[in-house]
């Protein structure tokens, strides 16, 4: 540790060695007061790059790639459906657990991204009625990919699912 008197207040304050050539000021508020009417590090590199400090075009010219004052977009205000994308999997995707989601963004238990769970899916269409939260779904085979209806067990909540397994594992 380094004895340093701070440059603002006059304080001293104590700095490691890793910090031997930054800390001239013993607290943030002191470091805020000295940068007080100075100009921003920025201050008059318009037209210049950040990296090397260098004009790689003419000076007051802007590069075509920036956009100008009231440039409009090309893109803005246009939706693009989703069937159009090169990677559209007609709404269906699986995920790293396995399990297969399907888009469905108006359903009542629809995830923040719009995809509802194929298997949850196939036993509400079963029971003619959407499933509660607490209602679980069980895969018999353990193929979580693997959602037809004879491979899936419906559970009224998890304490039956969880001595379901407990018996099936014994």
């Amino acid at each position: 540790m380094t004895k340093r008197f701070c440059k603002t207040c006059g304080k001293k304050f104590f700095v490691s060695q890793n910090w031997k050539k930054r800390g001239f000021y013993c607290s943030q508020k002191c470091y805020g007061i000295s940068k007080q009417g100075k100009p921003a590090w920025n201050k008059g590199m318009k037209g210049r790059c950040f990296n090397t400090g260098r004009t790689h075009f003419k000076k007051g010219m802007i590069p075509k790639t920036h956009f100008r004052k009231g440039h409009i977009p090309w893109n803005k205000d246009k939706k693009f459906p989703m069937e159009k994308c090169v990677n559209w999997k007609e709404g269906k995707i699986i995920d790293k657990r396995g399990y297969i989601s399907i888009k469905i963004p108006n359903h009542p238990f629809a995830r923040s991204n719009g995809y509802v769970f194929e298997h949850r899916l196939v036993m509400e269409k079963h029971l003619g009625r959407y499933l509660k939260k607490t209602e679980h779904i069980h895969h018999i085979d353990r193929n979580r990919a693997n959602n037809k209806l004879e491979n899936l067990m419906y559970f009224p909540n998890n304490s039956a699912h969880v001595k379901y397994h407990h018996l099936m594992d014994k």
